[in-house]
């Protein structure tokens, strides 16, 4: 007698205001067979009746609508809604405090609206973001968890070493807790969080504002200092590139790898393609979906660096670290909570 794996569809409603944006988004979905679109919403009072009547498992939802704005919305309903909510809305510079927002609020994840050119593209990413989706509750719950904060006599010679770190859905918060255990002295931090071009600038001025190092989004042909963290920017590569003893960072228009851009493999191989790299890597992949990153944190932990994954407990989406783990390439699995202390500890 054959058995087959028992797929559980996902229920997703639309809520959006433009009805073009509604069948846009229902062609997106159509034609994976494990998601139906029970329903559609113009408004957000509109989707809270149809959430009553349908139960879905996953709200697509947009920022702009009348009456009630989608944050306004999460605000209000979030936490008493047993779904996941996808945000689905513009990006542009304007929008950047409604990605953090809904972030900070519970949303999965904040895609752009698809557009004719976009379709096939933005369809694959919905379809992936929808199926790997989490309730608000387990996204929030995620966030209550008591960090371990390294104390100064943690801190070894900090000039020696650099610190790198690959996210991409979750990325945000998961990123925010660990900066929150961290001294005011750091080594140079590098970030390869997947995020749109136009929020990079404003996720490294929002984590500026938190904390007593220094946090930007990195520039071309920058020399790398200790006691700063830098944001890979949004819609370009980022590399490492040794000169002499001075260490940069050169940011490039290359292609996307992986799909992504920045991504974070393009990054950890441009450390592993130096001969003689004198300093010590501690390399980090935390939550995400995909692939991205795995084959580089593989490379960094052969070349003799210290690699960590995110364990899957605290992960919001355990792809990237499960890809890194599959491989063999984390030295160390660990929760949140220890990351951070297992990185200063692995300063040399």
């Amino acid at each position: 007698m054959s058995t087959s794996k028992i797929t559980h569809v996902k229920k997703v409603i639309v809520v959006d205001d433009s009805l073009p944006v509604q069948k846009v988004i229902k062609r997106c979905l159509k034609d994976d067979s494990d998601i139906k679109v029970v329903s559609t919403a113009s408004s957000a009072m509109e989707a809270l009746e149809q959430i009553k009547i349908y139960k879905p498992d996953v709200i697509t939802l947009d920022i702009q609508m009348p009456e009630m704005t989608g944050i306004e919305f999460l605000k209000k309903y979030a936490k008493e809604l047993d779904i996941a909510v996808i945000i689905v809305s513009s990006f542009s510079k304007d929008d950047s405090d409604y990605y953090f927002q809904s972030l900070e609020l519970g949303a999965f994840e904040y895609i752009e609206k698809p557009s004719f050119d976009s379709l096939d593209e933005i369809s694959k990413k919905l379809c992936r973001t929808i199926k790997s989706s989490k309730k608000i509750r387990e996204v929030l719950s995620l966030k209550n968890i008591k960090i371990v904060k390294v104390k100064k006599h943690h801190i070894s010679k900090i000039e020696n070493n650099i610190v790198v770190i690959g996210s991409s859905t979750g990325g945000v918060e998961a990123l925010k807790e660990i900066f929150n255990s961290y001294p005011c002295e750091i080594p140079p931090t590098i970030v390869i969080q997947h995020i749109p071009e136009s929020f990079s600038m404003k996720l490294a001025a929002r984590f500026n504002e938190l904390y007593e190092f220094t946090v930007k989004e990195a520039e071309h042909n920058e020399t790398i200092l200790k006691n700063t963290i830098y944001i890979a920017p949004g819609g370009k590569q980022l590399k490492i590139v040794k000169t002499g003893s001075v260490i940069k960072l050169f940011v490039t228009d290359d292609p996307p790898f992986n799909r992504h851009k920045p991504s974070v493999d393009f990054f950890f191989n441009s450390i592993a393609n130096i001969n003689e790299f004198d300093k010590h890597v501690v390399a980090c992949i935390l939550t995400g979906m995909g692939e991205d990153g795995a084959r580089g944190l593989l490379r960094l932990k052969n070349n003799g660096f210290s690699t960590i994954a995110q364990d899957e407990e605290s992960s919001v989406v355990f792809g990237m670290p499960r890809a890194a783990i599959k491989l063999n390439a984390a030295k160390y699995i660990l929760p949140l909570k220890k990351i951070a202390l297992m990185t200063f500890n692995k300063l040399k």
